[in-house]
């Protein structure tokens, strides 16, 4: 546990939690700071002064590494004016100690601008090395949709000819995915941690709902909305931070792209999507209902076969709403109910 109570000012400004809070504050964060300043007040003025230099020498993230040339320019703008409040008597360091200063200040700042290309940047190899963890691509060669479970819980029902990258373990502000090609998403909710699908110029922003993307290279973007809210933007090529359109949809809303310089636009679907509130609602609502239906409705909705003993629960009926569940969940209050155990294989369900 780090001794914040005693920390000085160049402390402050090297730790990597604090410059967080002071560039990119967030409600849980907050607490944490707001509590420690709360019971030490004696160092609020420290604080302050570490906050001020942060601030001041924040670089927005950019398409490139700053150079040697802009570092050195930062650093002696920095000890400029650093000095000029030594001769003015406002600054009670020496200069000496200021320029030290000045040494974890910068290592700092770079490290967070490093930090922030690492997780804005968007590879043009359309894999990710992004926040620091270990990147898997799945291709899709067969004629058979493939199932994915990420480590955050979402589910991506991954189509033929299709691409997917993503890290092993999802860490940071954002989970991100790149796609090519087609897939539907299931994606677990945490408002706190967008998930964010990446498409060519095209992102797909959601905090927890059910999609459908289609990205083939040289052919139409779609994106069909089953549940909840997705936000999709064009940005700039190798620019994720300049938006040139953007809109949101709702279930059975769908936007469609068919070319680089198209202004995305929404649209109502003509047929009501299987997962949407209004069909799930009752496609998903079972009275006394046989296990093989229960299951035929799932194998159609997510388009995955569902492996089971038939003859073993011919006799198994089912009375449950399972409209608002994610598909795990589905499959877990059906296993429940029978008293089954359940594996998800990379293109199958087996319910044991």
């Amino acid at each position: 546990m780090k001794d914040y109570k005693n920390y000085k000012v160049n402390d402050y400004v090297s730790d990597r939690s604090f410059i967080e809070w002071v560039l990119r504050p967030e409600k849980s964060n907050h607490l944490f700071w707001d509590s420690l300043l709360l019971n030490n007040p004696e160092s609020a003025e420290t604080v302050h002064r570490a906050r001020l230099i942060i601030k001041s020498l924040y670089i927005k993230p950019s398409d490139h590494q700053l150079s040697d040339d802009e570092v050195l320019a930062i650093t002696n703008r920095f000890e400029k004016d650093v000095k000029q409040q030594v001769n003015d008597g406002k600054q009670r360091n020496s200069y000496g100690q200021v320029r030290k200063l000045w040494t974890s200040v910068a290592a700092a700042v770079v490290l967070g601008f490093t930090f922030s290309l690492l997780v804005y940047h968007r590879p043009k190899n359309g894999t990710t090395d992004f926040h620091l963890s270990k990147s898997l691509n799945i291709s899709n060669r067969t004629h058979n949709s493939r199932l994915i479970q990420l480590s955050d819980g979402t589910l991506i029902v991954l189509k033929p000819k299709s691409e997917i990258s993503f890290p092993q373990k999802f860490q940071g502000k954002r989970r991100e995915v790149f796609l090519s090609g087609e897939a539907f998403f299931e994606v677990h909710k945490n408002p706190l941690v967008p998930f964010l699908v990446h498409s060519g110029t095209i992102i797909t922003k959601v905090l927890g709902t059910s999609f459908t993307v289609s990205a083939f290279p040289r052919m139409l973007f779609k994106v069909t909305v089953n549940a909840g809210k997705v936000q999709v933007y064009q940005h700039k090529e190798n620019d994720d931070l300049s938006v040139l359109s953007s809109v949101t949809l709702t279930p059975n809303q769908q936007v469609i792209l068919a070319g680089k310089n198209v202004t995305l636009k929404k649209d109502s679907v003509t047929t009501p999507q299987p997962l949407s509130p209004e069909v799930a609602s009752k496609v998903f609502s079972f009275t006394n209902a046989p296990l093989q239906k229960v299951i035929s409705q799932l194998e159609e909705a997510y388009n995955i076969p569902v492996i089971y003993d038939k003859m073993k629960y011919s006799k198994v009926t089912i009375t449950a709403s399972l409209a608002n569940l994610p598909l795990n969940e589905k499959i877990r209050a059906i296993c429940k109910v029978i008293d089954a155990s359940y594996e998800f294989t990379d293109n199958s369900i087996i319910i044991k």
